[in-house]
């Protein structure tokens, strides 16, 4: 029968092709033929870790902060990445509760308010930190807390520059203190309260950095629309 002896050859060249099949693999597996694969995956983790830090707590700080900010068009997105940066939205329930604790003795409706939106944003931090990390190209972890206070201090008038809007430099302004890193900010400014860190930005000149930023200059006039 013709189909019969068709599907005996059929089978015979089925039953040569899986004998051959070990022996490919056998050829890719010869060391040495090609870079094994873990090797290339580690050094390009290793590799794009060190892209992604921003802080190291080096001279490079400011420069890899000041890239990353650049990076971001928005300012409620430069706000999201501080909160971040400052820890907010990733503490762990022990260390809120330890808070809490020290939060009783005192009197900061500020600090009780930001900390509350921790909690509400907490189930979608995940989610956002992603956003962030592509929008920005960086982790968004928090880092040791004098690498990021030596920046405030020193580059204070830098950041709230890097703001568009000055409800945007407010909030910042909120941010730290609720961050407890207001005082770095006064320090390197050389004010003594935050009304005149705000003062100067409300009716400081338009300089040509800003108004470069997308009508700086307009929104620090209050004559935009909407």
């Amino acid at each position: 029968h013709p189909d019969a002896e068709r599907a005996e050859r059929e089978g015979e060249a089925g039953g040569e092709v899986e004998g051959e099949l070990p022996a490919m693999d056998m050829v890719q597996d010869v060391p040495g033929a090609t870079r094994p694969p873990s090797v290339v995956e580690s050094t390009e983790s290793e590799d794009e870790k060190a892209e992604m830090q921003v802080w190291l707590g080096d001279d490079g700080d400011w420069e890899r902060c000041r890239t990353a900010l650049k990076r971001i068009g928005r300012d409620g997105r430069k706000l999201e990445l501080w909160k971040r940066w400052f820890g907010f939205g990733f503490r762990s329930e022990k260390d809120e509760d330890e808070e809490d604790k020290e939060e009783s003795d005192e009197d900061d409706v500020g600090k009780g308010k930001v900390r509350a939106e921790q909690r509400e944003v907490s189930s979608s931090s995940s989610s956002l930190e992603k956003e962030l990390e592509e929008d920005v190209g960086v982790h968004t972890i928090q880092p040791p807390r004098e690498y990021i206070a030596r920046v405030i201090r020193d580059h204070g008038s830098e950041i709230l520059r890097t703001f568009v809007f000055p409800d945007s430099r407010a909030q910042f302004v909120e941010i730290l203190d609720a961050a407890d890193l207001l005082g770095e900010l006064k320090a390197g400014m050389g004010v003594s309260d935050q009304a005149q860190v705000l003062d100067f930005w409300s009716y400081a000149p338009t300089t040509p950095t800003s108004a470069h930023h997308d009508g700086a200059g307009k929104a620090d006039t209050h004559s935009s629309s909407g």
